[in-house]
């Protein structure tokens, strides 16, 4: 080997000495940067997102629960003091609001947005609950005491996701959450892929440019998966079931995918006659329950497969599910029905 004092000036010899102490600052990481989640059983199977990190949340659309996952993420982290910077591109920012109201009270926001509530007995009441808890928003916005903000593109591109991310971390938030990056526009020449990759590669650059933002982005599963398998629509999905998901998993540190638990007792029987399109896939789900799946953990790659499954209350609320409600079920031990 050649003596290193005698070795030419390379972008690897030059950046030697900064990687070896950046690896040595990583030995004095204070653990209580992590964001935890607010679940204990999904953050066992996370361990906490470190200051800097990519993770990415993948859900059919009006089957998953992205946004039902979200929104109580978001109110449970701004309520502990975390900052959010939230871009819902797949719902109007008043939405957002409103969601979060309805989940803070406790009331089934469902309801709020179809209408129903209206027909409740106590409607006026409920609805002067809700209006003055985003008056109390408002205010402590106002006063920079509440660390939370909503971005309003409802598109987005390499140039929003840009100003985003900037806006972000100028306000020192500490997580931006994206819902979902599939709602790209764009250079037309590029094609949805080419503008797909322009705004993960912007994701990315986000992070590396300030290494104290997270990030956590919800992501469409392929609805191509749903068509040659109907079972694909409540099971933990498969890498192959994201949407454009090559460019996706590069890049990021972590994957989670959303899925519905079956039902305790379902039968193979039931589950062929749902992969011969007699049976709805949606009738053997557990009510009021949500699972989560590891499908990438670039740190523990012994977490992969790890699932929690919670509890999703009436109100939209999620919760912990008791011990004794739980029941786990995987594609690998279902697909050979």
């Amino acid at each position: 080997m050649r003596d290193s004092r005698t070795l030419p000036r390379t972008p690897a010899t030059n950046a030697r000495g900064g990687q070896i102490q950046s690896a040595q600052e990583l030995l004095t990481l204070d653990t209580s940067q992590y964001l935890h989640f607010p679940w204990g059983d999904l953050d066992g199977i996370i361990r906490g997102i470190a200051p800097g990190k990519f993770w990415m949340l993948a859900g059919y659309s009006g089957v998953g629960g992205k946004t039902t996952f979200l929104t109580n993420l978001t109110l449970s982290w701004v309520n502990s003091g975390t900052s959010v910077y939230f871009v819902p591109l797949e719902t109007p920012p008043d939405e957002v609001w409103l969601r979060l109201a309805c989940l803070s009270l406790g009331i089934a926001v469902g309801d709020v947005l179809t209408g129903d509530s209206t027909h409740w007995p106590d409607w006026y009441d409920q609805r002067e609950r809700i209006h003055w808890r985003l008056a109390e928003w408002n205010a402590a916005q106002a006063e920079g005491t509440l660390p939370f903000w909503v971005h309003p593109a409802d598109r987005a591109d390499s140039g929003v996701i840009e100003e985003a991310t900037m806006e972000a971390s100028m306000l020192g938030a500490d997580v931006l959450i994206l819902d979902h990056v599939d709602h790209i526009a764009g250079d037309p020449a590029r094609g949805e892929y080419g503008v797909s990759r322009d705004v993960m590669a912007s994701l990315d650059t986000a992070r590396k440019r300030d290494p104290s933002l997270r990030l956590l982005v919800a992501t469409q599963l392929n609805q191509d998966a749903v068509k040659g398998d109907p079972l694909a629509k409540v099971l933990p999905p498969l890498e192959s079931h994201i949407k454009m998901g090559g460019h996706k998993r590069e890049v990021v540190d972590g994957m989670l995918g959303l899925y519905r638990p079956l039902r305790r007792g379902t039968t193979g029987d039931q589950l062929k006659q749902v992969r011969q399109r007699a049976l709805d896939p949606m009738t053997l789900v557990e009510p009021g329950q949500m699972g989560i799946e590891v499908m990438k953990h670039r740190a523990r790659g012994d977490l992969l497969g790890r699932q929690a499954v919670l509890a999703v209350e009436a109100s939209g609320r999620i919760a912990d599910l008791p011990e004794r409600d739980r029941y786990g079920t995987g594609y690998d031990g279902l697909k050979r029905v």
